[in-house]
């Protein structure tokens, strides 16, 4: 759909964005513009379009999917935010569209399913949804959605290492743990036929790779671990099972060479249908004596938890150091 500004047509879904931000405003700023505005009009007047970028608005960005063995649908929730927390009741506010009529259901449905991200925060649930759900799932009416179409990882960098086999011990930095059927594993990600865009967020957190936790646990002296390091390590031994996937990207606590490198990778094997190998990486990381970890960090700033509260030996207090430099 487009629309006719100045004499050039646009996109619609861009030029509102452009236009208008994605900020959603505060329901009390939109009803006064309606007062203002003095427009009305059946909701079903809109193009199918607009009606979506509604729905988009009204189910947010993100949505957590996990398995759940009974629900009951359209119902008040309980939010448990930790074990024997006080009952929190939620207000299922965005179920209220879905009882409108069954047009509309049947396009918020597909909708929330198909353009919102689906984030994961621990492999378990991810390894749960996608056996269930292979990628598309049937809802009410029978409408049939690709529910798995974007997806974003966010596990702390031990969790990341697990991801793609590494479990190190000191004689053997980069041990290589045996997986089982059930061990939940990067490659997943290639038997998901409606993934489409996959994202993986970082946030540095204390003592949060493999190899500091060993070093401390284990009494050897060692610096904090660069996170930039990490990083391009994950990135190395996850790449051969990440190849098929079309789009792949990088956000949170990443450098921006890194992220550039790395997400061009993926764009060109992709798209392109260049070819790149990083067994000689591989080998070459796997060939470190244990004495080089964790990855001592060389940055400008250094990129290692700032509440690690440890003095560097660079004379950088990492309790008291900037917050993420991105540039350096």
């Amino acid at each position: 759909m487009q629309i006719l500004v100045r004499g050039r047509w646009h996109a619609i879904k861009p030029w509102l964005c452009a236009r208008y931000g994605s900020q959603i405003h505060r329901k009390a700023r939109i009803e006064d513009w309606w007062d203002m505005n003095g427009k009305h009009f059946r909701f079903t007047d809109l193009p199918a379009e607009l009606r979506c970028c509604v729905y988009e608005q009204v189910q947010g960005q993100y949505i957590w999917p996990a398995c759940i063995p009974q629900v009951r649908p359209l119902q008040t929730v309980s939010d448990h935010l930790w074990h024997d927390a006080n009952v929190q009741i939620l207000d299922p506010g965005k179920s209220n569209i879905q009882r409108t009529n069954s047009l509309f259901r049947r396009e918020f449905l597909k909708v929330a399913w198909e353009a919102s991200w689906k984030h994961f925060n621990c492999t378990h649930n991810l390894d749960e949804v996608i056996s269930r759900l292979g990628g598309a799932m049937v809802m009410p009416y029978g409408i049939r959605v690709n529910c798995l179409r974007r997806i974003n990882m966010l596990l702390p960098m031990e969790k990341y290492f697990e991801f793609v086999g590494i479990c190190p011990s000191h004689e053997e930095p980069f041990h290589k743990r045996e997986l089982e059927p059930t061990s939940s594993h990067v490659r997943i990600f290639r038997h998901i036929s409606t993934l489409v865009f996959l994202n993986f967020q970082f946030e540095m957190g204390t003592y949060s790779d493999p190899w500091t936790q060993l070093a401390s646990s284990e009494g050897y002296d060692y610096e904090p671990a660069c996170y930039n390091v990490l990083v391009e390590w994950f990135f190395t031994f996850a790449h051969e099972h990440l190849k098929g996937i079309p789009r792949i990207t990088a956000s949170g606590h990443v450098k921006h060479r890194t992220k550039t490198k790395w997400e061009r990778i993926f764009r060109e094997e992709y798209q392109d249908r260049r070819s790149y190998e990083m067994a000689s990486q591989i080998r070459d990381l796997e060939a470190m004596p244990p004495r080089k970890f964790p990855p001592a960090c060389y940055c400008p700033t250094p990129c290692h938890f700032s509440e690690v509260y440890l003095p560097h030996p660079r004379g950088v207090n990492p309790g008291v150091a900037q917050s993420f430099v991105y540039d350096d």
